[in-house]
């Protein structure tokens, strides 16, 4: 559970905006488990946040090498070189993440905001229209798209019975008596899976 501590509570820090001490967490996150797309990415956001672009690219390009084939790294790096001024970087990793997930209504906007910017006024315009009609397929079949990261799932702990609690099955329960009696009759050997 140690694992993705760090990682569960900085996720509620950049939830409220408190983005230097959610960087604290992330970067024992990232320390203890390198190779962790979703705490580098995660970590990219708090720095971006802090005004640490440059860092930032830096996780995102980490990421995308872990997870070549996930198009929420690619869009998330086109975000961030769109913002420090790498609009021909941006383009190419928003496109990278279309040609991995073509129905995807927010890269298809940023795209387009991108392309109008720098002046592709036809190429912007087939944009918007694709990414509205998705966003309203969407929101009429009731499907909420959401742009945050997925955090792994912190497995609850399990706890392991007693002796007593496997002594009163046995004594009250047939069906734990016989396997009890078959226990000792196989020599007490458990049963193979």
């Amino acid at each position: 559970m140690e694992d993705y501590t760090h990682h569960l509570k900085a996720d509620a820090l950049v939830k409220e905006g408190r983005y230097q001490e959610a960087l604290s967490l992330l970067d024992r996150a990232v320390n203890l488990h390198p190779t962790d797309a979703n705490a580098l990415h995660d970590r990219a956001v708090c720095l971006f946040q802090l005004k640490r672009g440059p860092l930032a690219l830096a996780d995102l390009n980490a990421a995308v090498a872990l997870q070549p084939l996930n198009p929420y790294r690619y869009s998330s790096r086109g975000f961030i070189r769109a913002a420090l001024g790498d609009s021909r970087g941006a383009m190419a990793d928003y496109q990278q993440a279309l040609s991995l997930d073509p129905d995807d209504a927010i890269t298809l906007n940023n795209l387009g905001l991108l392309e109008e910017k720098m002046g592709y006024e036809r190429e912007a315009k087939e944009r918007f229209e694709v990414a509205d009609e998705l966003l309203h397929i969407m929101q009429e079949s009731g499907i909420s798209r959401s742009e945050e990261p997925v955090l792994p799932q912190v497995p609850a702990a399990v706890e392991e019975p007693s002796v007593a609690t496997h002594m009163r099955a046995v004594l009250t329960r047939k069906s734990a008596f016989r396997e009890f009696i078959a226990f000792c009759r196989e020599g007490f050997k458990l049963p193979r899976p």
